[in-house]
């Protein structure tokens, strides 16, 4: 069969891979918590977190574990002020980006627009002016294959919206990357191009997540 020319080469799929921008390294801490307590009803019976006190630098790679309900975005909202504390402080370092990613951010996204007019709006004055074909090249480069490139994101699996969110957050250049249950609707193929991003990144990162994948490969605190 083979002499005969009966078996093809089997075909492989080029790999995706994407990493987020270099943005140097900065002192510590980029978010410092000083004990801090909080519930959403503001009475101390109810407090989810009691006189914490943590930080958060370019070192950190820590990952957020527990049941439902126990307080996990809870915590990212208050490191990125959604929520206020009861007592104590908060501080984040002035001048750092914080890229979010949180579990409903491919909702947000305009599902009228093409990934190519979603990320050219948004960042063409900060990337300057491009071609159509430079901007297909930075949604590519996310493992968005150009098929879609043209067509509302509407079209695109929740998967390839989760894909299009990690371009938006890498243009903008984050010094922190806070991440909940990024992994919810990503392939495999995703989930180790995340980790490989991650452990690259030279920032800091919190992760929340259930993919004990994911959180072998990036995790060094608990």
């Amino acid at each position: 069969m083979i002499e005969d020319g009966l078996i093809e080469k089997p075909f492989e799929d080029v790999l995706f891979r994407f990493k987020f921008p270099s943005c140097g390294t900065l002192p510590p801490p980029l978010i410092s918590f000083s004990d801090v307590s909080f519930s959403y009803s503001g009475r101390k019976q109810d407090y989810l977190f009691d006189k914490i006190s943590f930080g958060i630098d370019c070192d950190s790679r820590v990952a957020l574990v527990g049941p439902n309900g126990a307080g996990k975005s809870t915590l990212i909202k208050l490191m990125i002020g959604d929520n206020r504390p009861c007592e104590g402080n908060v501080t984040v370092r002035g001048g750092i980006t914080i890229g979010r990613y949180h579990q409903h951010s491919a909702e947000v996204l305009d599902e009228e627009a093409t990934p190519v007019e979603y990320i050219s709006r948004k960042f063409s004055e900060r990337l300057g002016e491009k071609k159509l074909e430079e901007w297909r090249s930075v949604v590519g480069t996310f493992g968005i294959p150009s098929d879609y490139h043209l067509l509302p994101i509407k079209c695109l699996s929740d998967g390839l919206k989760t894909r299009l969110v990690f371009c938006e957050i890498s243009l903008m250049n984050p010094h922190i990357l806070l991440m909940d249950e990024p992994t919810n609707a990503a392939d495999m193929e995703l989930i180790d191009s995340m980790a490989e991003a991650i452990l690259a990144f030279e920032g800091g990162v919190v992760v929340i997540s259930h993919d004990f994948r994911l959180l072998a490969k990036v995790a060094k605190e608990m």
